[in-house]
């Protein structure tokens, strides 16, 4: 800043002082030069001359520009100084240079010239000065050179050339040219867009008049908002660089500015008008809608009249209308609904009084109506009528309910009562009793529901004992066709509605036909088990019998004569039965079915007094022992297979059937009892061994792949199995021998395990606490003689995940060891992570870093540190911050 001030202040001194000079050369002469377009080449001037005639739309070799200027050369003489002066001024353009018919003379102005300035005393040349790209400026007058030299001749008859003009354009020049065209094209393409806006605008009149009456009323809002974004089209445009930029106050070859002025003053005056309107179009709509109902066009009228609704939902003369067009159409329950949602509305009181008008009107029709559909027995439908015209009294203060409305009600009530009750009858005789009991509950609640005109409950009565004795009639009929579980069905049903229904009791009739229903069912059951006694079928008939002796028990029957004679007689089948299909069982060598057999024939001889089979227990034991026998052979054959599971659970059936049998004391059974046993803990020890040495093999192999952990849990499976048979005398010296071996590297491997489970769970001082620990136990227990390696801390730390890592900075930090923090930091860096959780490490090592090295070297450059620790990284910013910090606090 100093060195500027000094240039200019010397500059004006000079200046000054040759403002008092002597003019002993002036010289200006005009000067002429002719750009055009250079074929080969990539200058400025080509490039400009390109866009010119691409957007003239001519070849660029017709276009030639000429540029005159004067030129002026000085030389002024104080003492013996010379000042030589070069100004160039006047320039002008005597053709046309426009783009697209707008001019850009000023831009083919050049920007620097480059020149050669001679100073001559007579014909002598004295010496030549070179300028190189001298900025031209933008004034009429531009001092191209300004120098002084030494007059050491002390001459008069000085004189100055100025040679080799070349005329150059500067990137910046062209940046202005390409700006400028850039306004003439936009000029153009919004002229093209003002056009198509003006057009539109242009085919809508504006007047109040005619969009009042336009066909389709929504059409105002289109307009409206076509108006506004017109008129926003126009405002934009306005504030366009381009138009204010070109000078369109006087030259808008394509009228813009008249087009933009003309949709501005349409696009205000056609969205004022729609607003307007806008703001009244509920009251335009019913308008539209009362014209079309003089013109009888009831479907058009309604169509308005809701357009009404649409924009003002609480538009009362609309609604009514719609109302009115509904009840006429037929849509009774619309109307209503409709009259009764504007009711409460706020309206004027004209529209108020048609509407109190239209609804007595609807009323006194729905009272003729309720008459006439009572006279033709049509109760429904007089009952809907006469409930319209009650909403209609009750709920409008200014109607009153009328007597006639009660005595139609009345009428239609009982009438409809009746009919259901015809209903029931019908049901009745044609014997559907549940769908009578289902019609008689709709006329008792129709009933309940209309007691001030239904008070007696008689006629109800009546059909519930109908259908009361309906069921007892169907249980009879069926009882004598011997359907006894069927009739048992009917008169559930009857006791079921005497029971259900106060009208009536239960009579002597039901508790009769029941009694006789049960007494067949029983008998039905003592008849089935005779016939099947008969047939030999004894299981079937001893089913029977239990099924009829349980039913008769259930109901409290009297026993038949011959059940106890029959129940006898079937068990002496079944006996013998069971005890010859035991035999059969025996002999065929199935002595589990023998057996199963032969237990139920002694549990009925035990329970019933029947001819017993003396031989009976012979043939238990016997077929007991065979079944022993029989299981310790196949016992054995278990054993061979190493099925010793299938062996044991046969082994323990033989037990209970000896127990259970009473053949302890059979020697043959004892034999091959024992026999068994013998051969099951004989395989139990080849298999407890086998187990042993696999444990024991696959152990070494763990070992041998270095996974040193799972060896050791494996060998102690081996020592594991061998305890669990401890009776086999299991060598297992080897395998804690093996155990003992390798035990170092366990330990080391559990420590490694414990310190990753540690970082999983962010217990990050623990795991390198520990790993210390480790680091120190693989030196001196010599681990690496396992072939396991262990990295130093610090290579340990980087291959973890990134929390762990920045932990560990902070670590390191604490510990004074500041490039390993670094270096941490740059770890993190490159994995991405988030600067912002390395901010309180950042801070420590910073300050510790700036203490250390401010101790070391008081003069030192503490950005020369910083650079050289972070390399300029932004990741380190916070590091920087208290870095510096620190070092100004101690400086």
């Amino acid at each position: 800043m100093k060195k500027t001030i000094l240039l200019i202040t010397t500059l004006f001194i000079v200046n000054f002082g040759f403002s008092q000079s002597q003019v002993i050369f002036n010289k200006t002469e005009t000067k002429s030069v002719v750009m055009r377009y250079t074929q080969g080449q990539t200058t400025i001037l080509n490039q400009m001359i390109q866009k010119m005639a691409k957007g003239n739309n001519v070849n660029v070799n017709t276009i030639n520009i000429t540029y005159n200027y004067n030129q002026t050369l000085k030389i002024l003489k104080r003492g013996d100084k010379l000042n030589f002066l070069a100004e160039l001024s006047k320039y002008n353009f005597p053709g046309k240079v426009s783009y697209r018919n707008f001019s850009v003379a000023d831009y083919f102005i050049p920007n620097t010239v480059s020149f050669k300035l001679k100073w001559f005393k007579g014909n002598a040349l004295l010496n030549t000065y070179n300028f190189n790209k001298v900025a031209m400026g933008e004034g009429s007058e531009v001092l191209i050179a300004d120098m002084t030299v030494t007059d050491t001749i002390n001459g008069r008859n000085y004189k100055l050339t100025l040679n080799n003009n070349v005329f150059d354009f500067t990137q910046n020049g062209k940046k202005g040219f390409d700006t400028y065209t850039s306004y003439i094209d936009e000029y153009y393409k919004e002229n093209t867009a003002a056009r198509s806006q003006l057009n539109r605008i242009n085919n809508i009149n504006p007047s109040k008049e005619y969009l009042s009456h336009i066909d389709d009323l929504n059409k105002l809002f289109e307009y409206r908002d076509l108006s506004a974004n017109t008129l926003n089209y126009a405002l934009n445009i306005q504030k366009k660089a381009f138009y204010k930029k070109l000078p369109l106050k006087k030259h808008d070859p394509k009228a813009l500015v008249s087009k933009i002025r003309k949709i501005d003053s349409k696009s205000k005056l056609l969205n004022r008008n729609c607003n307007d309107l806008i703001k009244n179009l509920d009251k335009v709509y019913f308008d539209r809608g009362m014209e079309m109902m003089v013109r009888n066009n009831p479907s058009e009228a309604d169509r308005f009249f809701h357009k009404s609704i649409e924009i003002n939902q609480n538009y009362v003369p609309s609604h009514l209308q719609i109302a009115k067009i509904q009840y006429n159409r037929g849509y009774v329950d619309k109307a209503l609904n409709k009259i009764f949602k504007i009711k409460n509305l706020q309206t004027d009181p004209l529209t108020k009084t048609a509407l109190l008008d239209f609804a007595e009107g609807m009323y006194k029709d729905f009272i003729l109506e309720a008459g006439d559909f009572n006279s033709r027995k049509d109760f429904d439908g007089a009952l809907a009528a006469l409930d319209r015209a009650a909403s209609i009294c009750r709920d409008f203060a200014q109607i009153m309910c009328r007597n006639s409305m009660d005595i139609e009600y009345s009428r239609a009530i009982q009438g409809k009562y009746f009919v259901i009750l015809s209903d029931v009858d019908m049901q009745i005789a044609k014997g559907r009793l549940q769908e009578a009991e289902r019609i008689v509950n709709i006329a008792g609640s129709y009933r309940q529901k209309n007691i001030t005109y239904i008070p007696d409950n008689r006629d109800i009565a009546a059909r519930i004992n109908n259908i009361y004795f309906g069921y007892i009639d169907h249980g009879n009929n069926f009882n004598k066709q011997k359907y006894f579980n069927k009739a048992l069905i009917e008169f559930n049903e009857a006791e079921r509605i005497c029971n259900g229904y106060q009208e009536i009791n239960c009579t002597v009739e039901l508790t009769q036909g029941r009694s006789n229903s049960w007494y067949g069912i029983y008998d039905g059951l003592l008849y089935s088990a005779q016939n099947n006694k008969n047939s030999k079928n004894y299981a079937q008939a001893d089913k029977d019998i239990s099924d009829a002796i349980a039913y008769r028990v259930q109901y409290s029957l009297n026993k038949g004569a011959k059940e106890d004679a029959l129940l006898i007689s079937i068990k002496q089948g079944l006996y013998d039965n069971l005890v010859s299909t035991g035999l059969k069982f025996n002999t065929s060598g199935n002595f589990s079915n023998a057996l199963s057999n032969y237990n139920q024939a002694k549990t009925i001889s035990e329970q019933f007094a029947i001819r017993a089979n003396s031989r009976l227990s012979s043939y238990i034991s016997a077929s007991a022992k065979s079944l022993v026998l029989k299981k310790a052979q196949d016992g054995e054959y278990a054993v061979s297979s190493n099925n010793l599971t299938k062996a044991r659970s046969l082994f323990n059936e033989i037990r209970d059937l000896q127990s259970n049998y009473n053949l302890s004391g059979d020697t043959q059974v004892t034999t091959a009892v024992n026999n068994l046993k013998d051969k099951i803990f004989k395989q139990e020890c080849i298999n407890a061994q086998n187990n042993f040495d696999r444990l024991y093999a696959d152990g070494v192999a763990k070992a041998n792949s270095k996974n040193f952990i799972d060896a050791d849990n494996l060998l102690n499976d081996a020592l594991n199995e061998a305890q669990k048979f401890s009776q086999c005398m299991i060598d297992t010296r080897a395998v804690n021998n093996k155990k003992s071996e390798i035990a170092p590297a366990v330990n080391f491997q559990l420590k490694i395990n414990e310190i990753d489970n540690l970082i999983l769970r962010n217990n990050f001082y623990k795991a390198l606490n520990l790993y210390e620990g480790a680091y120190s136990y693989y030196n001196s227990a010599k681990i690496s003689s396992f072939g396991l390696s262990c990295d130093n801390i610090f290579d340990f730390v980087q291959k973890k995940r990134s929390e762990f890592v920045n932990y560990a900075a902070g670590y390191f930090t604490g510990k004074n060891e500041f490039e390993k923090a670094l270096l941490s930091i740059k770890t993190l860096k490159q994995r991405n992570f988030k600067v912002k959780n390395t901010k309180n490490v950042q801070v420590e090592l910073g300050t510790k870093m700036a203490i250390r090295d401010y101790q070391a070297n008081p003069s030192a450059d503490y950005y020369s540190n910083i650079a050289r620790y972070t390399d300029g990284d932004k990741y380190f910013k916070y590091f920087m911050k208290a870095y510096k910090k620190k070092w100004k606090k101690l400086d």
